[in-house]
């Protein structure tokens, strides 16, 4: 079905991203034809940025418009919190509309939320859904970081809380994994870790993290409070390396107790030497690792390996 555009093409990327931006705010659009229209232009002019306000879409609660339009099969489709678009998003990349693989991703979405029966992002009804629209016939999931990275570090310094690692892991990640044998029927499912951490320098990590964790606190002054706080018990990067390490092995032990296979890029990512992460993946001042052709070849095979 064709539908005339009622925007002018931008001829910039700079005027694109204004466009983006104006639409962004706007937030839903009204039926199908309108998501259509805005899509057909934006994958003709700059494939990778639309498949962002795909995500976008479907993550805001657009769904009969956004089913509407996307209603096709996918071979591949994978979920996660904002770490899957950095890790697997070459995959959507490579061949933008007619890939056989998509990714959808949902800043700020945890394992906690997923598995519970109602969460404030509802991830979990929202994937759901979109496995019903495009039956994939494989699903990655690709959730954690969040919890790993900020979520703790938000218990104990915002919440106050005292936490057993290994014991809230423990159950964090035994809610998720039995969310995600609810959709067993619909296609083979894996489960991909989290990444080891990579904000090596302890002042850029304890203040990225608490930009983070404080974002709803107005208050200057408690913001700072909170700064410092967190820059007293955040763990040495070595500690943090073995946190993730911990999450994964859980993670592991409770997706191959439920018959789903696990893999992650531990091996891909760290120094056998030091066991921490290669120094090429290391970030200044943002948790999330940044791959190249290199790393996304390995990932995409190591996606095939899994799939024979």
């Amino acid at each position: 079905m064709q539908y005339a555009s009622p925007y002018k093409r931008p001829a910039t990327r700079e005027e694109y991203q204004r466009l983006m931006t104006r639409l962004d705010k706007w937030g839903k659009f009204r039926d199908a034809k309108q998501l259509a229209v805005f899509l057909a232009d934006s994958f003709a002019t700059y494939p990778w940025d639309a498949l962002q306000v795909d995500s976008n879409a479907f993550f805001s609660n657009n769904e009969p418009a956004f089913a509407d339009f996307f209603q096709t099969r996918r071979n591949v489709l994978i979920v996660g919190d904002s770490h899957a678009n950095f890790t697997f998003g070459h995959l959507a990349r490579q061949n933008a509309y007619d890939s056989d693989s998509l990714v959808i991703s949902r800043l700020g979405a945890s394992i906690v939320g997923f598995g519970r029966s109602r969460s404030t992002l509802g991830v979990f009804e929202k994937v759901e859904r979109y496995v019903r629209v495009h039956e994939p016939a494989h699903i990655v999931f690709k959730f954690g970081q969040v919890d790993v990275d900020l979520g703790i570090y938000y218990r104990i310094v915002v919440k106050n809380q005292v936490l057993d690692f290994e014991r809230f892991f423990s159950e964090a990640v035994a809610g998720y994994v039995e969310r995600i044998r609810q959709l067993a029927d619909h296609a083979r499912l894996y489960v991909c870790g989290i990444n080891p951490p990579c904000l090596f320098d302890q002042a850029a990590a304890a203040g990225y993290t608490a930009k983070v964790i404080a974002e709803n606190i107005e208050s200057d002054e408690q913001r700072r409070a909170l700064t410092r706080r967190l820059g007293k018990i955040l763990p040495s990067i070595e500690a943090r390396t073995r946190i993730s390490l911990l999450f994964n092995s859980l993670l592991r032990q409770a997706a191959e107790a439920r018959s789903l296979p696990y893999f992650d890029f531990a091996d891909h990512l760290l120094d056998p030497e030091t066991g921490l992460l290669k120094e090429r993946f290391r970030q200044a001042d943002n948790h999330h690792i940044v791959f190249d052709e290199q790393d996304a070849a390995f990932i995409t095979e190591r996606l095939r390996a899994l799939q024979r």
